[in-house]
């Protein structure tokens, strides 16, 4: 689940290697290995979600993922900020 949820987050974030449709097919693999309780597999979900364009549903996932590890909290309101604004989270 690790490699998967790791390949997801680049293929999402990453502005030169981005693949919107494969980060949200191996983020959700790695979300069904974990019995999407993860914080770091539900903060890629929602990543996916917003390459996606499928904004709500990056917004909703990410709060999931505070619920799941509220220590994560201030890194993951930064992304739900962007997706807030319809944008895509980079590194």
């Amino acid at each position: 689940a690790t490699a998967l949820r790791r390949v997801a987050w680049i293929l999402a974030t990453n502005a030169e290697l981005r693949d919107g449709p494969e980060a949200l097919a191996l983020a959700v693999r790695a979300l069904l290995l974990t019995h999407s309780q993860d914080c770091a597999t539900l903060d890629t979900l929602a990543a996916a979600y917003a390459e996606n364009r499928r904004f709500e549903d990056a917004i909703t996932t990410a709060r999931r993922a505070v619920a799941a590890d509220p220590a994560q909290a201030q890194a993951i309101q930064r992304r739900i900020e962007q997706y807030e604004l319809g944008k895509p989270w980079r590194e």
